[in-house]
């Protein structure tokens, strides 16, 4: 069984942030990649959920940010085929893990290379990198192939060998959508320094054996203008062993 993410607490009977309050709601990047439209109140900060709001499976990261566990499986489909005369399922041993969204794996012993050792600290140097418009540090805070092909691929469905799929052609399709967001939240969001107010991990976490995947990232900031916004470029962190990275690029 994995352990609870590092840095998360479970949230029932959690304090709100001394002196948060309600913020306004967040701009969003234009598809023109024009600056976003000011929001009504900028001095608003990160506000906690009411403890009572947060049930059992919420987690705190790094304290503060809440997010929601969810299970990394699918529904169960039925063939159309399966009251057919003569019908035989394929041979798939492993079929069961795409319910449960996981493999059963060993021991790992790698460790991730670089990286932050809070959700917090990573997101702000994606901050950074975009108000610097650096690329290189975008990439660099990114899963590397090798750590997706022995950590990682090894636990999803999709590795298992009814699929024929290799580790290289998922990390072709993760690998190219990261590096068109890169392009394109520089084109929307870089050029202007920003402030770090918070982290909205808006679909939530799923636990594996040997990392947590954190999907629907977006991350709140003010800009030089005092404007709230909402950065979604870095959709999923990856953390494992305390050490927190970008699995991918919003596309």
């Amino acid at each position: 069984r994995a352990p609870a993410p590092p840095g998360a607490a479970s949230a029932p009977g959690a304090a709100s942030a001394p002196g948060a309050a309600s913020e306004p709601e967040a701009a969003s990047a234009p598809e023109d990649g024009s600056a976003p439209e000011a929001a009504s109140a900028p001095e608003a900060a990160w506000p906690a959920p009411p403890a009572a709001e947060v049930e059992s499976s919420v987690f705190l990261v790094d304290g503060l940010w809440p997010a929601r566990e969810v299970s990394p499986g699918e529904p169960r489909r039925r063939s159309p085929l399966e009251n057919a005369p003569g019908y035989q399922p394929p041979g798939d041993p492993e079929a069961e893990s795409v319910i449960t969204g996981r493999r059963r794996v060993g021991p790992i012993d790698i460790p991730f290379s670089g990286g932050a050792r809070t959700a917090t600290n990573l997101a702000k140097i994606v901050l950074d990198a975009l108000a610097l418009e650096e690329a290189e540090t975008l990439q660099l805070i990114r899963l590397t192939f090798p750590e997706f092909r022995d950590i990682c691929w090894p636990e999803f469905p999709q590795s298992r060998p009814a699929t024929n799929i290799e580790a290289e052609d998922a990390w072709g399709f993760l690998n190219r959508s990261s590096v068109t967001g890169i392009s394109r939240g520089l084109s929307d969001w870089g050029g202007r320094a920003y402030e770090f107010i918070g982290l909205d991990i808006g679909e939530g976490f799923s636990r594996y054996a040997h990392f947590n995947l954190y999907k629907g990232v977006r991350i709140r900031a003010r800009d030089e203008a005092g404007r709230i916004v909402e950065i979604p470029i870095a959709r999923t962190f990856i953390e494992r062993d305390g050490v927190w990275k970008i699995y991918g690029y919003k596309e």
